[in-house]
Order: structure tokens, then C-alpha cells, then sequence
């Protein structure tokens, strides 16, 4: 199946962001450890917790995305209370103001939900301790149709003007960007070579 141009743009202009993001987390090591693994989950659930807040007046109206239902900051705070800890300070997100750059905010979002299903079923066959990751894998079987009806949404905003191409890609850099402050190990827990 032929990707929209809007899908080609944003992995186009985003990439860089996009591998960054997944260079600096360091999941798979962090994960098998406790305390990473409660710092991972409780950088998830700000990202969730205020994205999702910005988000809400802007994508709670657009027909067909079901944001209600692709909500996931109340599932990673449910991971945090399975492992016994609870939420860190509420981080501030950008002011957003317009609807591409609500869609590029949760382009990034609903994104993690493809990786998170693949990361999840890593775990999972390696035999590794679930407690606490259940977010990875919001959607389970249903991951795929859901990001397809995203993308549904986000070619349709975009070609009738609704959203604009530049809003997208400036909103998804910037939710790479915030969830890289959240969520990637800082410089000085890093191993040295």
C-alpha cells in the first residue's frame, strides 16, 4: 500500500529526529533494570500526560481520529502504580497553535505505538519481567488498522487544507525533541566506552 505524501514528508524530514530519539533511550538496557525502568516509564507517562493535555482541544474534535481512545497517559500511570512508583512532575509541553502541528505532535505519538508493539513482543520472547510496560502495547492486535485509520485522518486534514504540510513536520520535531528531553539517558549515567 502506497503511503501518503504527508507519511513520506514526515519520515523524510524527521528521521534524523526519529533515530536520535531511539539512540539516546537505550531501552533495551534500561528496561532489565528497576530503577531505569521506573526513570523510563515515569519519562513515557509526562510525555503522555502533557501532550495529551495540549492535545485535547485540538484533536478531540477532528472526526474519525478517536482521541479519546488513543489516549495513553492513564495506562503508563497505571504501569508506574504496577511498579510501585508514582508519577514525576508534570513536564511542560510547547504552546501548540494549530491543527498541523496538534497532527505532527501525535504523528510521534501514535508512532511509539508501532515500536512499542515490536519492543513488547521482544521482551516477551526473551522471557523478560512485563510489569509495568503494558503501554508499549496499547492496541494489541488492533496496532496496525489503528495507525492506518491515523493515517486516514492525517492525509485527509492535510489534503483539504485543514492542516498544513510545514505545521505537521514543525509539530513532529518538536515532539521528538520533547520526548527526547523526557526520556534519553542523560550524559552522565552514560558507560564509558
Amino acid at each position: 500500500m502506497a503511503q501518503p505524501p504527508i507519511i513520506e514528508t514526515l519520515r523524510a524530514q524527521t528521521g534524523a529526529a526519529h533515530q536520535a530519539l531511539e539512540d539516546g533511550i537505550d531501552l533495551e538496557r534500561r528496561l532489565d533494570h528497576r530503577d531505569d525502568r521506573v526513570a523510563v516509564v515515569r519519562g513515557f507517562h509526562q510525555l503522555h500526560a502533557a501532550a495529551e493535555a495540549m492535545l485535547a482541544p485540538w484533536l478531540s474534535p477532528v472526526t474519525g481520529l478517536d482521541f479519546a481512545g488513543r489516549r495513553r497517559a492513564q495506562t503508563v500511570r497505571n504501569d508506574l502504580t504496577a511498579l510501585g512508583a508514582t508519577p514525576g512532575l508534570q513536564a511542560p509541553a510547547p504552546v501548540i497553535d494549530s491543527l498541523g502541528r496538534a497532527l505532527g505532535w501525535f504523528y510521534v505519538l501514535e508512532g511509539s505505538s508501532l515500536g512499542g508493539r515490536i519492543i513488547h513482543k521482544g521482551l516477551t520472547t526473551r522471557g523478560h519481567d512485563l510489569t509495568g510496560l503494558s503501554f508499549f502495547d496499547p492496541y494489541g492486535e488492533t496496532v496496525g488498522a489503528r495507525w492506518r485509520d491515523f493515517v486516514v485522518v492525517l492525509d485527509r486534514e492535510t489534503q483539504s487544507g485543514q492542516a498544513r504540510s510545514e505545521d505537521i513536520v514543525q509539530g513532529a520535531r518538536e515532539a521528538f525533541a520533547f520526548a527526547h528531553s523526557l526520556l534519553a539517558v542523560p550524559k552522565e549515567a552514560e558507560c564509558p566506552p
